[in-house]
């Protein structure tokens, strides 16, 4: 479910164009090259510097999912009609943009989001026991990008590359 929250935030926060997403969580075959690289004697040092941090950012975002809890409820409004099936969620997830530069925190948050199914509907996907914790995730992500995006407008971040790294 995290995972699906972290892509969410990159989709989202590069469709903006306002921030830059690095990637940071690499593969094992990659980071196994990246040591390979390392090992070169003819690399200067800055450039081992470079690729041992991975490229470089001036924001990270950092968070953990606190509780997820998903439900689909199977209303019967008549025995004659078929139930009506009506998702629901409830997720806390907190999160903070930390500046690399200075290691302030320049944004905390606990996002706590009970979605009904008038959330749901706008996503325009019939839910299903399968999807509803990754469209769950797409409504979460799409809010707490919101509110970096207002952060960024009030000038919180006006002095940043706008490079985020999401872990």
């Amino acid at each position: 479910f995290a995972g699906h929250i972290t892509s969410s935030i990159k989709s989202k926060l590069t469709a903006s164009r306002k921030f830059l997403v690095v990637e940071q969580n690499l593969g094992k075959k990659f980071t196994r090259e990246l040591e390979g690289i390392l090992e070169n004697p003819l690399l200067p040092l800055s450039e081992k510097i470079i690729v041992a941090k991975g490229l470089p950012s001036e924001l990270i975002v950092i968070g953990k999912v606190e509780s997820a809890s998903f439900e689909i409820k199977k209303i019967a409004l008549s025995p004659d009609f078929r139930p009506v099936l009506v998702p629901s969620a409830s997720i806390s997830v907190n999160y903070q943009i930390i500046d690399v530069l200075t290691s302030e925190t320049k944004f905390y948050d606990i996002t706590n989001v009970d979605l009904k199914n008038s959330d749901f509907l706008k996503s325009q996907t019939p839910v299903t026991n399968e999807n509803i914790a990754s469209l769950s995730a797409e409504i979460v992500g799409a809010r707490m990008v919101e509110k970096i995006l207002d952060l960024s407008k009030l000038g919180l971040f006006k002095t940043m590359a706008r490079a985020i790294r999401c872990q």
